[in-house]
C-alpha cells in the first residue's frame, strides 16, 4: 500500500508538534479509527526509509522530530514510486493534459497516472462541473476525446491554467502533480516561438499612447501565447458580434499592424478579438451605446451613494474618473479578464463597499455585472472624494450667510471670487449654480431635474 496526501499532511502537522489522537482527528476531519490506520501506514514507510520508526508516542501524544533535510529526502522517496494521487490531483493533470497535449489519449493518461480506464472516466466525470463553469465539455468522437465548446472560452481557461502553473510561488514541498503539469505546459510552450511577444506588446503599448499595467502585460503575454498555440493547431476565432464597430477603432489598426508579424493576415477575427483584449487595458475613445450605459450607471451610482453616505458625490471629476475606468473594465468583465481587486485590503468590510455592492446588484444599465475588482476600485475613488471633502471645513454658503447679516451693501459675486481666491482648497462650494450643458455629466444633471432617469 502506498502513501496518500492525507498521510503526508499528518506528518507535517505532527512534526515537532506533539498532539493527541483525538485533537489530530478533529483537525484533519478524520475518524480516530481511520487516523490510526493512516498513522500505521505512515509509520511503515518511515521505518522503510529511515530504518527506524521516527514516530514518537509519549503521554498520549504523538509526534516526529525530523529535520528539514530529512523531510525533503523522505518526500522524494515517497513521491518516487510510493505515492497514490488523489482524485483532485489526477483531475488537475487530466484537465491540463486535454488543454495542452497535442494528441491526448486515455492510454497515455493511464500510463502517466498509473490508474485504470474506469478510474480515469470517473475523474473526467468529476471535471464536468468545472468545465461547465466555462461552458465547455468533453467531446467524444470515433477516434479521440477532446475539450469542446467556444474557442474563446477554451483559450481563456488555458490562460488561467498557465498563470496558475507558471506564476504561483514554489511551494515548500512541491507536489509531483504540480511539477508534472508545469512540465507539460513548458513542453508545449517551447513549440511556439514567443520571442517576439513581449516586443510586440511594448510596441502596441507605445502606439496606444498610454501605459499598460504590470498585471495586464503579464496576462496578455500568456493570452497571446495561447492564441498562437491554438492557431498552430488550426483552431480559429471565426466570428465577433461587434466586429464592424471594433474594426473602425484606432486601436484595431494598431493591434492588426503589429500582430500581422506573428498571426496570418487572413485571420481577421483573431485581430478583432485581440483588439478587444487590448482595449481592456485602458480606453480613451467614445463607444456609443455602451458608453452611454456606463455614463447612466455612473450617474445612478453617485446619486444613490450620495443618499447613503450624505456627502456631495455628484462631481464632474469623480464622474469622469469612474466612467473612464468602467469603459476599459467593461471589456475585462466581458472577457473574464481579471487584474485583481488592488484596493481590497484598505476597504475590506467598509460601509462604502457594502453600499456599492448593493447598488450594483440593482443595476439596470450595464450588460456585465461589477466584480470585486471594479467595486473596490470605484470604492477607493469615492473614499478619496469623501476624505477630501472632510478636510474642507469652511462652507461657502455659511460665509455668505454671515456676511449678509453684517453688510448693507453686499456684492455676492465679488465676495465669492475673493473668498475662493484666498481660501482655495479649504472651501467646500455647496452653492447652487447654473450649469452650462456641455458635458455628459452636466446633461445628466439637467435631465435629472426634468425627468425621472433612475
Amino acid at each position: 500500500m502506498s502513501l496518500k496526501q492525507k498521510e503526508l499532511t499528518i506528518l507535517m502537522l505532527i512534526n515537532k508538534d506533539p498532539i493527541t489522537i483525538k485533537k489530530l482527528s478533529q483537525e484533519i476531519n478524520l475518524s480516530e479509527r481511520n487516523l490510526r490506520y493512516s498513522l500505521e501506514n505512515l509509520e511503515y514507510y518511515l521505518n522503510q526509509f529511515f530504518l527506524e520508526s521516527k514516530l514518537i508516542r509519549a503521554q498520549k501524544e504523538i509526534f516526529t522530530e525530523l529535520e528539514e533535510k530529512e523531510i525533503e529526502s523522505f518526500l522524494k522517496y515517497v513521491y518516487n514510486g510510493h505515492y497514490i494521487y488523489t482524485s483532485s490531483e489526477r483531475q488537475e493533470y487530466i484537465l491540463n493534459f486535454f488543454l495542452f497535449e497535442d494528441q491526448p489519449t486515455l492510454k497515455i493518461l493511464e500510463k502517466v497516472l498509473d490508474v485504470s480506464r474506469t478510474t480515469l472516466k470517473k475523474d473526467m466525470q468529476g471535471l464536468k462541473s468545472e468545465l461547465e463553469g466555462y461552458s465547455l465539455y468533453f467531446k467524444y468522437d470515433v477516434t479521440r476525446i477532446y475539450i469542446g465548446g467556444n474557442e474563446k472560452k477554451i483559450r481563456h481557461l488555458m490562460m488561467l491554467k498557465m498563470i496558475d502553473s507558471l506564476e504561483k510561488p514554489e511551494e515548500k514541498y512541491t507536489k509531483p502533480i504540480r511539477k508534472m503539469v508545469k512540465k507539460l505546459i513548458l513542453a508545449q510552450q517551447n513549440e511556439i516561438d514567443n520571442r517576439n511577444i513581449e516586443e510586440i506588446i511594448n510596441r502596441i503599448e507605445g502606439e496606444f499612447m498610454y501605459g499598460f499595467s504590470i498585471e495586464f502585460n503579464r496576462i496578455i503575454s500568456h493570452y497571446l501565447w495561447v492564441t498562437l498555440f491554438r492557431i498552430s493547431k488550426k483552431h480559429y476565432i471565426v466570428k465577433k458580434h461587434n466586429a464592424e464597430f471594433l474594426k473602425k477603432t484606432f486601436q484595431y489598426k494598431v493591434v492588426k499592424n503589429n500582430l500581422e508579424k506573428i498571426i496570418p493576415k487572413r485571420l481577421i477575427f483573431e485581430f478583432i478579438h485581440l483588439t478587444e483584449y487590448f482595449l481592456s487595458s485602458s480606453l480613451n475613445g467614445k463607444y456609443n451605446d455602451e458608453l452611454l450605459n456606463i455614463q447612466l450607471f455612473t450617474f445612478y451610482l453617485l446619486k444613490e451613494m450620495k443618499k447613503k453616505v450624505n456627502y456631495s458625490l455628484l462631481k464632474e471629476e469623480l464622474f469622469q474618473k469612474i466612467c473612464s475606468y468602467l469603459t476599459s473594465a467593461f471589456y475585462r468583465m466581458k472577457n473574464n479578464f481579471v487584474l485583481g481587486a488592488v484596493n481590497k485590503g484598505r476597504l475590506e468590510g467598509s460601509k462604502i463597499i457594502f453600499i456599492l455592492t448593493e447598488i450594483s446588484k440593482n443595476d439596470k444599465y450595464l450588460n456585465e455585472k461589477l466584480r470585486d475588482e471594479e467595486i473596490y476600485f470605484i470604492g477607493e475613488l469615492i473614499k478619496k472624494e469623501i476624505e477630501d471633502q472632510e478636510k474642507k471645513v469652511i462652507k461657502l454658503s455659511k460665509l455668505i450667510e454671515i456676511s449678509k447679516k453684517h453688510s448693507t451693501d453686499f456684492n455676492e459675486r465679488l465676495f465669492i471670487k475673493e473668498i475662493l481666491k484666498v481660501y482655495g482648497e479649504n472651501i467646500l462650494d455647496d452653492t447652487e449654480k447654473e450649469l452650462l450643458i456641455t458635458s455628459p455629466f452636466k446633461k445628466l444633471i439637467e435631465a435629472d431635474k426634468g425627468i425621472k432617469l433612475l
